[in-house]
């Protein structure tokens, strides 16, 4: 224990000894700590849990194309969604969704 103490009294020298390199020390730290929590919530989220619905794997997305108007993917109108509800024999359930993009 008391070598432990003696270590930490000459780090702590040290770093008074060059401050520069402590502060870019522990921005190094920050960076790499915040990055790699990112990173881990991102992989936790998207790839580790799964859908929280039976048969996820099932799941479709459904949007146009308008080539016309240089849009590959589209989301589709109110009245489309409820003929895709009301009329299709291809899904069991039908859902939407809205997301919006602030630009």
């Amino acid at each position: 224990m008391n070598s432990l103490i003696q270590d930490v009294r000459f780090a702590a020298r040290q770093l008074r000894k060059s401050p520069g390199f402590f502060l870019i020390a522990i921005t190094t730290l920050a960076l790499g700590i915040g990055a790699s929590t990112a990173i881990f919530s991102i992989v936790n989220t998207v790839l580790l849990h799964p859908l929280p619905y039976r048969q996820p794997d099932r799941m479709m997305l459904v949007t146009e194309s308008l080539p016309a108007m240089s849009s590959d993917e589209v989301g589709v109108s109110v009245g489309e969604y409820l003929d895709y509800r009301d009329h299709s024999r291809s899904f069991s359930q039908v859902a939407s969704y809205e997301s919006t993009v602030s630009t």
